[in-house]
């Protein structure tokens, strides 16, 4: 996805974390990096299995739901998921105090996906809005910021980086316990996800990955 923490362009240049961790995976393999974005966040597995790509790496947490449609690397970074609101319309400090609220986010995310199993669980009271990645140029935290949405849900590293951009957003409550976040491959592809596995393991909490 077209997002800082993973692939963007920056004055003609191609930049983002997934996106420059796996181009050093390609140049070490001698092949050519080409990045697919799909049209929304839903299409994301149906393009991998349909071969429309090889590789997901976009910050995907790993998921039950997720390990029954395609295999996962070792993880490569650790996230959590908070609430975020804006200054004028404060987050939950805990989670009971979602009761009544409405949240943005995508719909098929990790986000939508705990979520709707909170709701399920719990005595609390409150409504999932869905996002219209096609219709809408603005993420659901842009949304938030600019105090056209009550509240969303993110990644804690996503939180702080969209912080630095919207100084009104607030972030809240933690949601969930820490979650692992891989790359994701074709269940038919076992060299290529021993490959990445190899790769992950060399240069997890390497310089190359700190200074990225």
């Amino acid at each position: 996805r077209n997002h800082p923490l993973t692939y963007y362009l920056y004055k003609g240049t191609r930049r983002g974390f997934d996106f420059e961790l796996l181009q050093k995976f390609a140049d070490e393999q001698g092949l050519v990096l080409e990045v697919i974005l799909p049209p929304t966040w839903e299409d994301m597995i149906p393009y991998l299995l349909e071969g429309k790509g090889d590789i997901i790496a976009s910050m995907m947490t790993v998921t039950d739901e997720r390990r029954q449609r395609i295999e996962f690397t070792l993880p490569y970074q650790q996230v959590w998921q908070v609430a975020v609101g804006h200054q004028d319309t404060l987050p939950p400090r805990t989670i009971n105090e979602l009761a009544g609220r409405k949240v943005l986010v995508r719909k098929g995310s990790s986000y939508d996906e705990h979520l709707r199993a909170l709701r399920d669980s719990t005595a609390i009271s409150f409504d999932i809005v869905y996002h219209d990645e096609v219709g809408d140029a603005e993420d659901p935290i842009q949304l938030v910021a600019n105090d056209r949405a009550d509240l969303t849900v993110v990644d804690n590293t996503i939180a702080q980086l969209e912080q630095q951009f919207y100084p009104d957003l607030r972030i809240g409550a933690s949601l969930t316990e820490s979650q692992d976040i891989a790359w994701g491959v074709r269940p038919n592809a076992p060299d290529l996800l021993s490959s990445l596995n190899e790769f992950i393991d060399r240069y997890d909490r390497s310089a190359f990955y700190n200074i990225l």
